[in-house]
């Protein structure tokens, strides 16, 4: 993927985003773009997980240890599936854990 790309632009691709005040859920798959509003806000503090459930085929979000609704996250491809942490503050922490 691009890095001077909105993730939710590029083909297969889940993307969770907040700016602290709106919160969107995108998928773009074979079958177009999907979008959600209204999907939990997150910010400074907050901690988001995310993962595919392999055997169901389905992303799974998490925010402050608490699931999130992804019932319409199915992956298709979990072969070509790779995580992509995007961050607007350089003073953003990011921990990666296989």
């Amino acid at each position: 993927m691009p890095l001077d790309t909105f993730s939710a632009k590029t083909k297969v691709t889940y993307t969770y985003w907040s700016n602290g005040t709106d919160a969107i859920y995108w998928t773009n798959t074979d079958e177009g773009i999907r979008q959600w509003n209204e999907k939990p806000l997150f910010g400074v503090g907050d901690v988001l997980e995310c993962g595919v459930n392999l055997a169901t085929r389905q992303i799974i979000y998490t925010k402050n240890g608490e699931h999130l609704d992804t019932a319409s996250a199915s992956i298709v491809r979990v072969h070509r599936a790779r995580p992509i942490v995007r961050v607007q503050s350089c003073a953003s922490i990011v921990r990666v854990q296989s």
